[in-house]
């Protein structure tokens, strides 16, 4: 969502098994895809501390989120 804004995100909360709001505590850059566009992919790490959940249950096991975000170069 960070590529369309909070607008967005909003929309697609109500379509979604689990919505949360957390500080990110640690980002790792995966293998981008070869694809037309690229697209990049990321493993997120929240902080459980004051991770608000919005919909479904987040479990203190959940560590490792993973993330991909299309490479628009316009």
């Amino acid at each position: 969502m960070v590529e369309h804004g909070k607008d967005k995100a909003l929309e697609h909360i109500p379509k979604s098994t689990t919505a949360f709001i957390s500080k990110i505590t640690h980002v790792q850059r995966g293998i981008s895809s070869v694809t037309m566009p690229p697209r990049d992919h990321y493993t997120l790490q929240f902080d459980h501390k004051d991770l608000r959940t919005l919909r479904g249950r987040v479990y203190d096991t959940m560590i490792d989120f993973q993330y991909s975000q299309v490479n628009n170069f316009q």
